[in-house]
């Protein structure tokens, strides 16, 4: 910044660059787009291109505090990076980051550590809404701990927020009342003892194409003692791929319109509770597989291995209802244990006329209890 460009909107900020660098300060930064209302009650306002120099330099003279992006778009070629004990926050959705090629919007200043105690909240980070696979935008990608995510709308990336990068552990953080939706390859990937309420998860992942990668999905579970709690998963290639996860808890979320498996346990499964949730069938025009009896399952465990097993895991007081007049919409069983299951309780379900196999149930361990189901 020189003397010839200071103006009035940006008086602020050089006074508090030149004091003590904001110190705790509270930064309003208004994208190039904004009201001029809300350009003039700015400290910064942003040229409309590579607007993440302006907002890193302003977060990087700062010990912590709060950036607050006023409406209007933001255009970033590279990433915003922000540090622990910081508030990023929006104008609603009328506050829009538009990531550009391979960017991710926002991740850490240091990649090698845990951001902590950071909120970030109202506002949408826009993707380039690309279907090339060789291109890997990211809405948000942060090892956090002790971090809150609520009302953010993340669309359009390769993977909308990252919760389990590596470099640095990620626990005890809350995702709540989010949009997550359309993202090419992942909605989300969490991390241990995540916390997810209220938020819509809808359309990742390609839909109905098997092996574009594997872990294509709504939400991504890697870590221990995870909640899913209340939220709505559509249309989504499967909704939750439980990656050798353990100690988690799905509960009253509603299930609807995806391609295949509405959740998918891979590798381990220990002492997971599914709990009074609604499956209402995968998508009638979702192209179905040779190799499963032309139908996936709605809770499949799959690749369990010999050495981790998939045990002690609760299965109640779920309904597996649907339109059956859509049969194309049935699932092969409504629970399905594959070879190293044992142990699980299957519980009080109430099962419709939704699936093609004789049983709703596949059991295949030799202590696995099937019991005071409905259909």
């Amino acid at each position: 910044m020189t003397i010839a460009s200071i103006t009035a909107q940006n008086l602020r900020a050089l006074i508090g660059f030149i004091t003590n660098g904001w110190g705790r300060a509270s930064v309003t930064i208004a994208p190039y787009d904004a009201s001029d209302t809300s350009k003039k009650g700015a400290d910064v306002v942003l040229k409309g291109q590579d607007d993440q120099m302006e907002i890193n330099e302003v977060i990087h003279s700062m010990s912590r505090g709060n950036i607050h992006l006023m409406e209007g778009n933001v255009y970033l070629s590279d990433s915003i990076t922000v540090k622990s004990e910081m508030m990023i926050t929006g104008s609603g959705h009328s506050t829009q980051i538009r990531p550009l090629g391979n960017t991710k919007a926002i991740k850490r200043l240091d990649e090698n550590q845990t951001l902590i105690k950071c909120i970030f909240k109202d506002f949408r980070i826009e993707g380039p809404k690309n279907d090339d696979p060789t291109t890997h935008s990211v809405g948000i990608e942060v090892a956090a701990q002790e971090c809150i995510f609520e009302n953010l709308w993340l669309t359009q990336c390769e993977m909308g927020l990252n919760l389990d990068p590596g470099g640095g552990s990620s626990l005890m953080n809350y995702v709540s009342k989010c949009y997550v939706l359309d993202n090419r390859l992942i909605g989300m990937r969490l991390g241990t003892d995540s916390n997810v309420s209220q938020t819509m998860i809808g359309s990742n992942g390609v839909p109905g194409i098997d092996n574009i990668d594997y872990n294509s999905c709504g939400i991504l579970l890697t870590g221990w003692g995870s909640r899913l709690i209340g939220c709505h998963l559509y249309k989504n290639n499967v909704h939750i791929r439980a990656d050798y996860a353990a100690f988690g808890t799905i509960q009253g979320c509603q299930f609807e319109a995806g391609y295949r498996e509405d959740i998918n346990f891979v590798g381990r499964a220990w002492n997971f509770l599914v709990s009074h949730n609604m499956f209402g069938g995968k998508d009638p025009n979702a192209p179905n597989p040779n190799d499963y009896n032309g139908q996936y399952s709605s809770i499949r465990f799959e690749s369990i291995s010999p050495d981790n097993g998939a045990y002690r895991n609760m299965i109640n007081g779920n309904t597996f209802a649907m339109n059956t007049d859509r049969p194309e919409g049935k699932y092969k069983y409504c629970v399905e244990e594959s070879t190293n299951c044992d142990h699980n309780f299957i519980t009080g379900n109430f099962f419709t006329d939704n699936y093609v196999e004789e049983d709703p149930v596949l059991a295949v361990g030799n202590n696995t209890f099937v019991t005071a189901n409905m259909r």
